[in-house]
């Protein structure tokens, strides 16, 4: 493995990677992919086997002073070179995820002194120029053709800079028709702890419940979008197979008492960006995330929104309790598992919310 490839032809796999043209190669045929995840590819691969956090990719893709949602940026440039290279994410061949760290490209790498440089492209033949005299009006044809040209590049660079809305009033976009059916997939637990993955799943189990409760929006239950839990597979693909028009998926950290998340709303038939969004808050807030997200969802999917109910005051500890105990509830049905002491701690579940106090009911019953 090259410790730090630098610049040319890198080979890895039945890739090729030319870092200078920035140009992805699979077999000898061309890959397409984006300028973002491009820059994040060569970045990877010129560490040659070294982990690069996640604050040196947003420094070397977007600089330090920047104000974009740079989590959301490298998690779907990060979606997009595993789509681009068939990566499969629980069993990584090129991109290996560091959790609370970064990212690391582990495949064999070669560089162009192994494989040879590649072909270079044939060179246009060069243009006859006649000697004889030009025919008389030529002159004034090629200055009626600058002139042309002229007033076309000048059209072309208003157009590019939307110069008093002209692009807009040009080439208006159709206006896309409101998202009547969603999946909130499984948000990624980004934190280094893999036991916070109850609260990560306990998060998308609220987003699920919320959204529910608009009647203008059918939401796919959680059962259904459970199965695509870490799986790397084009949106395009899964609102398909659900059967719905839009697809939420994201990712959450909790680090200590705060919590961020990581959202976005992708119109699943077109594979476009509706909404994206992040949001910080302390463990205390965040349980009233849900609630205000599904505000903020049902906005953005162009339905009606559902009344916002009053808080209630919510023990943030049952609450944590309930999250913890429900993971392991569904996920063992009353087996021995942390699950039997977390139930026996000396919390009132019903006092959580009814509707949760119902839920939690439910869920640790005993298996017929």
């Amino acid at each position: 493995m090259l410790s730090q490839p630098t610049t040319g032809v890198i080979q890895f796999d039945r890739f090729s990677l030319d870092c200078d043209r920035y140009q992805l190669l699979r077999a000898g045929h061309p890959v397409k992919l984006e300028k973002i995840p491009m820059e994040l590819l060569i970045l990877l691969v010129r560490k040659g086997g070294h982990l690069v956090s996640r604050q040196e990719i947003i420094e070397c893709l977007w600089g330090k002073d920047v104000f974009v949602d740079t989590e959301h940026g490298i998690n779907t440039a990060v979606r997009k070179i595993r789509l681009a290279l068939k990566d499969d994410t629980d069993k990584p061949r090129f991109i290996q995820t560091i959790p609370g760290k970064g990212y690391r490209f582990i495949a064999e790498l070669k560089n162009e002194s192994d494989v040879g440089e590649l072909e270079p492209e044939p060179m246009a033949a060069p243009e006859l120029v006649s000697s004889a005299p030009e025919p008389a009006g030529n002159g004034s044809a090629r200055r009626w053709w600058a002139g042309v040209s002229g007033i076309v590049v000048i059209a072309g660079v208003l157009l590019l800079l939307n110069v008093g809305g002209l692009r807009n009033r040009f080439f208006a976009s159709q206006p896309r028709s409101p998202i009547h059916s969603i999946a909130v997939l499984p948000l990624t637990n980004l934190s280094a702890d893999r036991s916070q993955d109850y609260y990560a799943d306990g998060m998308t189990d609220e987003l699920i419940t919320a959204l529910a409760r608009n009647r203008s929006l059918r939401v796919v239950s959680r059962t259904s979008v459970m199965q695509y839990k870490g799986v790397n597979r084009p949106l395009p693909e899964i609102a398909r197979a659900l059967g719905v028009d839009g697809i939420l998926e994201g990712s959450i950290n909790r680090t200590g008492n705060n919590v961020h998340v990581n959202l976005q709303l992708i119109y699943g038939p077109a594979d476009s960006h509706v909404w994206a969004q992040s949001y910080d808050r302390d463990v205390n807030s965040a349980m009233w995330l849900a609630d205000e997200l599904s505000q903020t969802i049902a906005t953005n999917a162009k339905v009606d929104p559902t009344p916002v109910k009053a808080q209630q005051t919510i023990n943030p500890e049952a609450h944590d309790a309930y999250l913890r105990g429900r993971f392991y509830g569904l996920k063992t049905r009353m087996m021995a598992t942390p699950a039997e002491d977390i139930l026996t701690r000396p919390f009132n579940f019903s006092l959580i919310m009814p509707r949760r106090g119902a839920a939690w009911r439910i869920a640790m019953a005993p298996k017929p």
